[in-house]
Parts: structure tokens; C-alpha cells; sequence
């Protein structure tokens, strides 16, 4: 698929953005990403069933590109992967982020957690431009694959000083985040709160670990699909992640694992929303939950996410605001690019973008967003490995790998991916 039909498709939701609602004051804007959590996962999880009965559920969200650095990097300029030229470079420009921009507008910023995967390669410990606070993993491969990887006792760069932090991290970036928000109550803030969970190795803190024993994950027909003869050359040749059945025992300690890493999460965030409420807050805020990309646990054969399936392009995306989002199921198709697109809307920034302002769905369905007019990129090209390049509608995905290969599913009819109607 050549690389102008997917800019083309980009263009569809390019857009400028105007004032905030009204004449009112922009709100405090926080943005809670985790990783590799996948949009099924929310069940598991009290505060966040909560907060999506409290918000906007959008319950078809995805992302562009389905792996942790280029997905943030997308959110964090609202750009495609491809269009940031990120296929064989180790960096951005981040002269023109969403944090700058908020900054410009005088919003005060903070970014606490994880913010590019090897940062310790990308210029750390200095802080790009657009942050006022900065408290960020270091995030070298030791860090990630060490005893307690990020999860616990890890190293930050802290406003640009490298810090050791003990303690769980969920924990005390949600620390962090508290103090900022009380800091700067009576003044516009941007938090940008970025969890390490649910990225393995998963290490649920002591307090959860065992808690969810028993919870097994749900197989949909296409985990441990053994015939693979119509997905592309790279699934076909390695090893089946869901077999042998002597390993489903392991697959289901995964799975608890993995949700148990969220329960922290899910705390966490039932914290931030009390606070608010008890700092009078909550009418003036809005909290946006999503991830950096899916994860697949098997689902045709393959453990991970970077993949168009979706298992890994599909991602949880709740809007609590309760003085201006009406609260409800929303079905509209929306993307991690229309994410940034909603921020700058709301907070009344001139940001180009590749995605669409969302903010028309959080009062009520908007008539512009009918499911016809809604294509959603998928974009892959990343140092040659597995590249494509695809999209998705409503009710129809298609996707070129970079051999040549094409996938196409009638998502009505075959909503697990099984057919693949272009195979040989």
C-alpha cells in the first residue's frame, strides 16, 4: 500500500481548533496512559467500570500504531508514526508537542512516569520543551528487564537529574500527580500520568499479587488458531504462542498476573477522582484513560502486541468530566490521533493534527460522526520489521505488509479476523 493513500487518509481528519465551549475558563486537562492494556481488560478493574458509567466509554477506540514509542510519539504531536519520519530514527521533534502548545496557552505541565521507551538513549536526562514538571523512568533495558523492572525501585530523571525512587511505582507517580494537582489548583494544569502496567515483566505490587487467582482469560475462536496459512509470512513461520495445551497453565497465571498489575492502576485512579472532588475540582477537570496499544494473548498464534489485529490495535478510552461530558456508551469509531486533536480543542490551541476533535461526542452523538464517514489508519514502519500499512472502518479492515501481502476481513461477519479474504 503506498504511503500517499495512507496520508490521504489522514487528511480526512485533519483540523484546526478554536475556543474552548463557551466562554468559560479551559479545563485541567489529565491524561492517564497505561501500557499494552488491552479495551477488554476494563471489567476487572471497579474504579475504572466507575469511572466509564461516570463518563464517556468510547468503547471503538484504537490507535495508528500498535507498539509503546511510536503510538506515544503520535500522541504526543498528534501525528502519524510515518509522518514523523520515526522508521529509522531514534527521535522526534518535539518542539511543537501538545505540551507545548498547553504551555504556550498557560496551562502549567507535568509528565510523571514512563515517556519514551530506551529515553536513556533519546537525550536523557534532559526535558524536551512544554514541561514545567518532569519525573520520567530513565528506562534503559536493564531498568525495563531488571529484578523489579519499572515497577519498583527504579531511576528517574527528575526535572533533568537522574534520581533513584523507591517504592511501586503506579503508587508514587499517583503521589506525584496528587501533589501537583493540590499545587496548582487555582491555575489551568496539563498531567500527563503515564503507568508502566500492564507491560511485562508483570510484577504486581504485594498487596494484589495472588488476588485474582483463578481469573482465566477468555478464548475467542482465534486463540491457538493452528492453520495460519492466510496471515503473512512472519506469523506463519514462528513459534505458536498458544500451544502446546501443556502451556495453557501458564497463559492463565499470565492473564492474573497481567490484571493484577492493573488493580494498582485501578486504585490509583479512584484516588485522583476523590481528590479532585475533594479540591472542588471535578467540574473543571477532564480525565482521559487510555493506553499506548492492545496486546495479543495468543489470539492467531502470536504473544504481543505490533500486529493489526485487534487484540493490539484496540485500546480502552474513557472521558470523566463531569462538568461538561453527558455520560453514556459511545459506539462513534475514534483514534489515539483524535485524542490529542480533543485536548487542544478543549483547552482552545491552534494544533495541526492528523486526528479529529472528539469534543461533539461528549454532549451527545454527533450526526458528523456516522460510522460511514469514519476510516481509522494503521500504520506500521518501524527499522523493517513486519511493516504494513492499512485501515479500518466500521466493518472492514485491509492491511499490505511490506512483501506484498494483503489481509482484508468483513469485520461483520468475521469480527475474530479468521478469513482472510485476500489469502492466496
Amino acid at each position: 500500500m503506498e504511503r500517499g493513500f495512507v496520508s490521504f487518509v489522514a487528511l480526512l481528519h485533519l483540523c484546526s481548533h478554536g475556543p474552548p465551549p463557551g466562554d468559560a475558563a479551559p479545563p485541567n486537562i489529565i491524561v492517564i496512559m497505561t501500557d499494552d492494556q488491552r479495551w477488554d481488560s476494563i471489567e476487572f478493574l471497579p474504579s475504572l467500570r466507575q469511572l466509564a458509567e461516570e463518563g464517556v466509554d468510547f468503547q471503538q477506540s484504537f490507535v495508528t500504531t500498535p507498539v509503546c514509542y511510536l503510538s506515544r510519539a503520535s500522541f504526543l504531536t498528534g501525528r502519524l508514526a510515518s509522518d514523523l519520519g520515526l522508521e529509522n530514527t531514534t527521535q522526534f521533534d518535539t518542539s511543537g508537542t501538545i505540551a507545548v502548545r498547553l504551555q504556550e496557552r498557560g496551562y502549567v505541565t507535568a509528565h510523571f512516569g514512563k515517556y519514551l521507551n530506551d529515553y536513556w538513549k533519546r537525550g536523557a536526562p534532559a526535558v524536551p520543551p512544554g514541561w514545567d514538571e518532569w519525573r520520567v523512568f530513565r528506562d534503559r533495558f536493564g531498568d525495563t528487564f531488571g529484578l523489579d523492572s519499572l515497577y519498583k525501585n527504579t531511576i528517574l530523571s527528575w526535572n533533568g537529574k537522574f534520581v533513584y525512587q523507591g517504592g511501586y511505582s503506579t503508587d508514587f507517580l499517583t503521589d506525584f500527580t496528587l501533589e501537583f494537582i493540590e499545587e496548582h489548583a487555582s491555575q489551568p494544569f496539563f498531567v500527563y500520568l503515564s503507568y508502566y502496567a500492564a507491560h511485562v515483566p508483570l510484577k504486581p505490587d504485594e498487596r494484589h499479587l495472588g488476588t485474582l487467582a483463578g481469573v482465566a482469560p477468555e478464548r475467542p475462536p482465534s486463540h491457538g488458531k493452528r492453520d495460519r496459512s492466510d496471515k503473512p509470512r512472519f506469523l506463519r513461520e514462528v513459534v505458536d504462542h498458544s500451544t502446546p495445551e501443556g502451556l495453557q497453565t501458564s497463559w492463565d497465571l499470565a492473564w492474573q498476573l497481567y490484571l493484577e498489575t492493573l488493580l494498582a492502576v485501578d486504585e490509583n485512579v479512584g484516588r485522583i477522582v476523590d481528590r479532585l472532588r475533594a479540591l472542588d475540582l471535578d467540574r473543571k477537570t477532564v480525565v482521559i484513560f487510555t493506553s499506548d496499544n492492545g496486546f495479543s494473548m495468543g489470539e492467531h498464534g502470536w504473544l504481543g502486541k505490533g500486529v493489526p489485529y485487534e487484540e493490539s490495535i484496540r485500546v480502552p478510552l474513557i472521558v470523566w468530566a463531569p462538568g461538561f461530558a453527558e455520560p453514556r456508551a459511545a459506539q462513534e469509531m475514534v483514534m489515539n490521533l483524535d485524542v490529542t486533536a480533543t485536548i487542544a480543542d478543549l483547552a482552545g490551541v491552534e494544533m495541526e493534527t492528523d486526528g479529529r476533535s472528539f469534543v461533539p461526542l461528549l454532549k451527545s452523538r454527533a450526526e458528523s460522526w456516522r460510522w460511514w464517514t469514519r476510516v481509522i489508519p494503521i500504520d506500521y514502519i518501524w527499522y523493517g520489521l513486519h511493516n504494513y500499512r492499512g485501515f479500518r472502518t466500521r466493518s472492514f479492515k485491509a492491511v499490505t505488509w511490506e512483501d506484498g501481502f494483503v489481509e482484508t476481513y468483513d469485520l461483520r461477519r468475521d469480527p475474530y479476523e479468521l478469513e482472510n479474504r485476500s489469502a492466496p
